[in-house]
C-alpha cells in the first residue's frame, strides 16, 4: 500500500491509487502521454510503490483531467503549464486566467480570419477552374 502526502494540505491520502496504465485507460490516453506530461513538468512525478510502479492519487487524476480538458479547448501544453503555474503562484488567479483566455481568443480570431481569407481564395480559384473550358488548368500555371 502506498501512502501519499498531498503537497498543498499535508493530508495523508490512503485512497485508491492508480497505476500509470489504469490512469491512462481511465483518461482515454496512452501511458506514454502521462510520462511525457511528467517529463515536461505539467504533471507532477508520481509516487512509487515498493515494486517501483508509478502510483497516482486523486490530485494527479484531477490535474490530468484538467490538462486534457484544456487541450481539448485549444490550449497548447506551454499555455497549460502557465495556467497550472497560475493556480499555484498567482495572487489574482481569476484575473490572470481571464487574461490567458483573452489571449487565446485573440489567437483564435486571427486564425479564423486567416482561414476565411484562404476559403475566399479557394472559392474564387474554384470558380475560375469551373469557368475554364481549356484542357489545361490555369491554376497550375507558375
Amino acid at each position: 500500500m502506498v501512502v501519499a502526502m498531498h503537497k498543498k494540505t499535508n493530508n495523508y491520502i490512503n485512497g485508491k491509487m492508480l497505476t500509470i496504465g489504469q490512469l491512462a485507460c481511465q483518461m482515454g490516453i496512452k501511458s506514454d502521454t502521462v510520462r511525457h506530461y511528467e517529463k515536461i513538468g505539467i504533471l507532477d512525478y508520481a509516487l512509487r510503490s515498493k515494486n517501483g510502479y508509478r502510483k497516482y492519487d486523486s490530485c494527479s487524476q484531477r490535474k490530468l483531467n484538467f490538462i486534457l480538458k484544456a487541450k481539448k479547448i485549444g490550449f497548447s501544453l506551454q499555455e497549460i503549464k502557465k495556467l497550472i503555474a497560475l493556480s499555484q503562484e498567482s495572487q489574482n488567479q481569476c484575473y490572470d486566467v481571464q487574461e490567458q483566455i483573452v489571449l487565446k481568443l485573440d489567437l483564435i480570431n486571427e486564425k479564423m480570419e486567416e482561414l476565411a481569407n484562404i476559403r475566399e481564395t479557394l472559392q474564387k480559384t474554384l470558380v475560375q477552374c469551373q469557368n475554364n473550358k481549356k484542357s489545361q488548368c490555369g491554376t497550375l500555371d507558375f
